[in-house]
């Protein structure tokens, strides 16, 4: 907790909200083009998860023009 301790029975302020928010999309690389398109920025290209129990699942950082973070993720089809 940051800040000074709060007396008994007062709440703290606490920063309250998110870090990102995350999508499901059914094609990453499409999404992106699109979010791109429309002013978005992304940190890197799609990451894509090799092996282990989670393999064949993709992600992708950026933020949307207003600077909220984004999360987009693809999972494997079945």
């Amino acid at each position: 907790c940051h800040g000074p301790i709060p007396e008994p029975g007062e709440s703290p302020l606490l920063p309250v909200g998110l870090s990102h928010f995350a999508v499901v999309v059914d094609d990453i690389s499409a999404a992106m083009a699109r979010l791109i398109s429309r002013g978005a920025l992304f940190y890197d290209d799609p990451q894509l998860v090799k092996s282990g129990a989670i393999a064949g699942r993709q992600w992708l950082y950026g933020a949307l023009p207003n600077g909220v973070k984004l999360e987009l993720c693809q999972h494997p089809v079945d």
